[in-house]
């Protein structure tokens, strides 16, 4: 069951004696609880959490382009990528990744790629293709108490980081705050160690040229 941004404000208020949320309102818990999350995502990030792998669709790379243009809005970091001609139906061949766009010809495929400066880029292919990226994605920032909060156990560290903003913050009771600040990252190190000990469950496979569609 999805939980909001809401329902965590209202655990935080919980934890700072205001159940009620009387002074601890969602207006006042809110700008506390973006900052959580956008640190959240970062831990989700490092932990290598399955959650916010993404593949995109198809996207038009046009003859000559050597820089992906049309890169989707919610890329962090590519992880692999795939090529077919434009408008195919058929099969994606793998492309190869490299640290440096190569000093050589374009020829009819793109062949490479490589991802500096926070862009896709490419040697360049003398026609028309179609790209297909497996990535990292960002996760979409918490900007009302409707907004939905991914992952299944976020709540607990969640609920003790805003309230740890909180009462350091508006409270001032820094000895509040180191407390709460402790249990969320206790209680984020738990999760980080589940998501470590269910890739551990995954197949390794050495990776081999193949063709998708």
């Amino acid at each position: 069951m999805a939980v909001t941004a809401g329902e965590v404000m209202l655990d935080s208020a919980g934890l700072l004696n205001d159940p009620s949320q009387t002074s601890y309102t969602n207006a006042v818990l809110l700008p506390f609880m973006k900052m959580a999350y956008r640190e959240y995502a970062v831990e989700k990030h490092r932990s290598g959490d399955q959650l916010l792998k993404e593949i995109s669709t198809a996207l038009d790379v046009p003859a000559l382009a050597v820089v992906c243009s049309n890169q989707p809005s919610d890329l962090i970091t590519p992880i692999s990528l795939e090529e077919r001609a434009d408008g195919s139906t058929g099969l994606y061949n793998n492309m190869t990744k490299t640290s440096w766009e190569p000093d050589e010809s374009q020829n009819t495929t793109l062949g490479v790629w490589n991802w500096r400066e926070e862009q896709i880029k490419f040697r360049g292919a003398t026609t028309a293709r179609e790209v297909r990226i497996r990535y990292w994605k960002l996760l979409t920032d918490v900007t009302s108490t409707s907004s939905v909060i991914v992952g299944v156990n976020a709540r607990v560290p969640l609920q003790y980081k805003v309230a740890a903003l909180a009462a350091g913050t508006i409270g001032g009771n820094d000895e509040l705050a180191t407390i709460m600040g402790n249990l969320s990252r206790e209680w984020m190190n738990k999760i980080i160690s589940v998501n470590v000990k269910s890739r551990q469950d995954l197949p390794v496979r050495r990776r081999r040229f193949q063709r998708r569609r």
